[in-house]
């Protein structure tokens, strides 16, 4: 039997689309959130008054990136790291690097193997491998830290293998859709990558914007990364973070 809601039940289950409709109206027409939209601005002054930081990432100070590969050789020349033993974390599914660094002896390390470049097939966060420490003049990662089950323990085996005086680069995601390979399980902002790799210099860190718009749906077969699409399409907001890093000479 269909039953009446009280009047004032229906009064309240308009309310709260109402104040977010306002809320939105408030944001467009004036270009900021009202000042006690989410939070007491007050409380803390610091966090929300103070001029910010000029050296902290921002997403309005992101950059558009071409190539990563070429952030990687600025920092290599301005190090003077032109050659030597270099480490690709993860090259087996995606491509690698191998060809776009051939003035180095090249390995990847990854849980698959790949025929066609030298491979070292483990688990960068298993620490059981004993892997000779300070090897490897420059190390890669790309599109591999959302995926590691602890990239903390990773960033320290990284560190480990580095040689004094190497470089590390790191690009993974800040807002990306869900893409398992096998499993997807962590974002970054670039002070999360430049706090696990603390015990390198940072080189520089950033966000990255190229990909922001770029109405992601899904590439895989089985589609376990399928974005159910509305009225604006896919995945809209996908931001890319990075982090370059040296170890210095003791």
């Amino acid at each position: 039997m269909f039953q009446t809601k009280p009047v004032q039940h229906i009064l309240t289950s308009f309310r709260a689309p109402i104040k977010r409709i306002r809320l939105a109206a408030s944001i467009l027409l004036n270009g900021n959130l009202p000042k006690q939209a989410f939070f007491d601005t007050n409380a803390h002054p610091a966090y929300f008054s103070e001029p910010f930081p000029s050296n902290r990432c921002m997403l309005t100070n992101a950059c558009e990136v071409s190539s990563f590969y070429d952030i990687a050789r600025k920092h290599l020349q301005d190090k003077g790291v032109l050659s030597g033993r270099m480490a690709e974390i993860g090259g087996s599914i995606s491509g690698n690097a191998k060809s776009i660094f051939s003035n180095f002896e090249y390995i990847n390390i990854d849980l698959e193997n790949n025929d066609n470049v030298p491979t070292l097939c483990l688990d960068i966060c298993d620490q059981s491998h004993e892997l000779e420490p300070n090897q490897f003049d420059f190390i890669l990662s790309q599109w591999v830290f959302e995926h590691l089950t602890e990239p903390w323990t990773a960033a320290k085996q990284i560190i480990r293998l580095l040689k004094p005086g190497g470089i590390v680069m790191n690009v993974t995601v800040f807002a990306w859709r869900y893409h398992p390979v096998p499993i997807d399980y962590w974002r970054f902002s670039p002070e999360a990558l430049v706090y696990l790799f603390k015990d390198l210099v940072n080189l520089e860190a950033g966000f990255v914007s190229t990909f922001r718009r770029s109405n992601d749906r899904g590439a895989y077969p089985n589609l376990s990364d399928a974005v159910p699409l509305d009225e604006y399409g896919g995945w809209l907001e996908s931001w890319a973070v990075y982090h370059v890093a040296y170890k210095e000479p003791k």
